[in-house]
Formats: structure tokens, sequence, C-alpha cells
């Protein structure tokens, strides 16, 4: 049997081992996730139809970004990390969000502008201005005709297209039949092209040129062929002779 001060020594043991398991498995890879974020400043979009997203999760989609702009990276999560974009200029506040790790390129530093600043014009008498890109949820604003709407980025529902949009202090999403389009051109930095497929190159038939023929030759194999054949026509067709036999008389 162990008494009290064995037990409580196993009880610290198997304590002490637990902890040592999960600093050695947890403690790594916080560490690597937290020096990756750290050393990470920039990402570049390269991917048509990058999504924003407001969580790590993807379950609720802001707008999808624009190619060949820039965010800036706070945070990774995962295969997520947590970016911000717009500069806090008037009008365009600083939002944040998430992206997969697989829809951006890690960048450097790069040239203004980060990310474009676009405005939109109401169109058509007004447009209504809903907290989500749907006009079951609810309606924040109403924009009357020419009005400017700061455009952050776009989203498809229900085959509906919507534009995200800064509007009186507020984040929203309008119809896009009710404004004009954005006009965003790439960034002046080019994008790192994308090396074209090898050409294939059919392999090369190399051709034997036929040597002269000797007419001689040919001769010679023609008239050897007509003779053999003019040779097995008359040994087929030719009648033999027959050797004539004794004739013997009876006395």
């Amino acid at each position: 049997m162990y008494n009290v001060c064995t037990l409580k020594a196993l009880s610290f043991t198997t304590k002490l081992l637990t902890l040592i398991v999960l600093t050695a498995f947890v403690l790594p890879s916080f560490f690597c996730q937290n020096v990756l974020a750290e050393n990470i400043e920039w990402v570049r979009i390269v991917n048509d139809q990058t999504c924003l997203y407001s969580s790590p999760t993807k379950t609720n989609v802001l707008c999808t970004l624009e190619k060949s702009y820039y965010l800036k990276v706070l945070d990774q999560v995962g295969v997520m990390y947590l970016v911000e974009f717009m500069d806090n200029s008037i009008g365009f506040p600083k939002i944040l969000g998430y992206v997969d790790v697989a829809e951006v390129e890690i960048a450097t530093q790069p040239l203004l502008p980060t990310y474009p600043k676009v405005t939109i014009t109401v169109v058509g008498g007004g447009a209504t201005i809903y907290v989500a890109p749907t006009t079951n949820s609810q309606a924040i604003y109403t924009a009357t005709n020419n009005q400017q709407l700061n455009f952050y980025g776009q989203t498809v529902v229900d085959g509906q297209l919507w534009y995200f949009v800064w509007y009186a202090q507020q984040l929203g999403y309008v119809k896009s039949n009710f404004t004009t389009s954005p006009n965003i051109p790439l960034h002046p930095t080019p994008l790192t092209p994308e090396l074209p497929d090898p050409e294939v190159v059919p392999p090369e038939i190399e051709y034997e040129e036929p040597l002269p023929q000797n007419n001689f030759t040919n001769w010679l194999l023609i008239g050897l062929v007509v003779l053999l054949a003019t040779t097995l026509c008359m040994a087929l067709f030719l009648p033999s002779k027959k050797k004539q036999q004794p004739v013997y008389f009876e006395d």
C-alpha cells in the first residue's frame, strides 16, 4: 500500500510530466506562429475574387478585394492573416478583416497607394444603404441622387452585385444598379509575371535519302523474274513425252 507521501509524490510527478508534454507541443507552435506574424508586415492581393472575412472562420464575407493592391498584416490565425486596409484618410477609415494566406503573397513596403480610394455616385433618384448585402437587413441610410459613396469592395449575393461603401460615418451595402461603377486601375507596381508554359517542340524525324538505284541491276532482276516465270509456265502447261512400253507377242 502507498502512504500519503508516496501518493502526493506520484501526483506531483504526473502533473509535472503533463506540463512538460503540453509545453513541448503547444509552445513551439505558438512561438513559430507569432514569429511568423511579426516578420510579415505586408501582403499583396494576387488572385481574383480574394475575399475579406469578418472572422478567421470564413463565416461572413465583407467584400472581395482589388487585385494587385496591398494589405498590412497585424497577426496570423491558423491559415488566415488579420489585416487592415485603407489609411484613415478623410472618408476612408481603416478597417480590419481576415484573408486566406493562399490568396496573397508576402510583399515588401509598397509604394503608395496601398489600396485605391475611389468614390461612386448615386444615380436614379436615390439609393438605400443596408447593414448587410440583402434587402431583408436593416436600412441605415438613403443617399440621394448624385451623392458620393466611398468604395471599399464588392460582393455578389443571389446573383445581385452589391458595393461595400462608407457613407454618413457608417459602412454598409448598396445595390450596384443604383450607383455608377468604380473605375479602379491596377497598382502601378507590376505583378510578378507568371511563367508561360514551356513550348512543346515535336521531335525531329530524320529521313534517310534513298540510295541511287543502279538501272543495270534492276533490269537484271527483272530478267531473272521473267525467266523464272516462263520456266514455270512451260513446266506446267506443255505436254510431257511418255516413254513407249515394249510390245510382247505370244507364240
